[in-house]
């Protein structure tokens, strides 16, 4: 916890004091390989896991800063209690005594596969007739088991990823016909009241192809503001914005705002150079968000996300040699 502190207290200084960054971030780095060394030399896991968990004054695990500051030395992935804990965290405690049933915490599994019991003399509950007498089973099941949380993770990125591929695809399609119905330079054959004709007719025929583009923008900000319902409502632990649903509302946000931009666009706008680029620009800047959205999922993949990490690391670094060849 010290040495991931101090860490912590030398990035802050080498971001605000420009003179001794350098010296700053060589003093983290000699700090971050002592914790390494100190970590491998740990053997017993039980004080390890205590270490990891142990928080300080802001009620912050060292994992949390771990993370948060990068300090991957301090749990390297190559060290197996680092591993080790981190799936234990992520399985659950009790993982090793689920024995993988769910049903005896399933009303509704209870009555559909159960054969109805015949009510007791002294049996007047309404509710034990309902449910079929069931009763929740808490002498061998649990009922936050990794092999059902890991199957729902499993589900939902897939549901996820084909909902990011399907409106991707639309999206590309809509910008294909968007270039296609107002490429001017078609038109060049065509007198100026037959080009303002032909830019109209194909502004109705454009309407068309949005309106299931815009259901699908629309489900992006309707998760958003769901989820806002959601904490304004509930009494337990809120659901957090996280980036992956500001990246979707952005996203679905651009698209609403293209559609009724160029919806609401007259043919002259079409015919100006200036503004029909500027247009052009819009519609390439929200079929960007879409490409990027849909790559981040890749993100999630672990040997595909170190890939193109390491690849818009490379780009990054070069990118100041590349300016100066071009």
């Amino acid at each position: 916890m010290t040495i991931a502190l101090a860490c912590e207290i030398l990035t802050q200084i080498a971001k605000n004091k420009k003179k001794v960054s350098k010296a700053s971030n060589k003093v983290k780095k000699d700090l971050l390989s002592l914790g390494q060394m100190y970590s491998s030399k740990i053997e017993d896991e039980d004080f390890y896991e205590e270490l990891i968990t142990d928080v300080d004054f802001r009620d912050r695990s060292l994992l949390k800063i771990i993370t948060d500051q990068e300090f991957e030395p301090l749990m390297d992935e190559n060290d197996p209690k680092a591993e080790n804990i981190m799936m234990s965290i992520y399985q659950g405690k009790e993982t090793t005594r689920c024995d993988g049933n769910i049903k005896g915490f399933s009303s509704i599994y209870h009555v559909i596969t159960s054969k109805p019991k015949k009510l007791g003399a002294n049996d007047k509950s309404y509710f034990k007739f309902l449910t079929n007498h069931f009763e929740a089973n808490y002498d061998f099941d649990y009922s936050y088991q990794y092999r059902y949380r890991a199957a729902l993770f499993n589900f939902i990125f897939m549901k996820e990823f084909v909902c990011a591929l399907a409106i991707l695809i639309i999206f590309q399609y809509v910008s294909y016909k968007y270039l296609n119905l107002f490429n001017i330079d078609s038109m060049s054959s065509l007198s100026d009241t037959e080009k303002k004709l032909k830019i109209t007719e194909n502004l109705e025929t454009y309407k068309n192809y949005n309106l299931l583009a815009f259901l699908f923008s629309f489900s992006l900000v309707a998760q958003f503001l769901m989820r806002l319902l959601f904490n304004s409502c509930t009494k337990t632990k809120k659901m957090p914005v996280d980036i992956w649903i500001i990246i979707d509302t952005i996203t679905g946000l651009l698209y609403i705002t293209s559609i009724f931009v160029i919806s609401n666009l007259d043919a002259d706008t079409f015919l100006d150079t200036k503004k029909k680029d500027y247009v052009d620009y819009f519609v390439l800047l929200v079929l960007l968000a879409s490409w990027v959205r849909f790559f981040s999922f890749f993100l999630i993949i672990r040997d595909i996300s170190k890939l193109l990490l390491t690849l818009v690391a490379m780009v990054t670094d070069t990118l100041a040699f590349i300016v100066i060849i071009s």
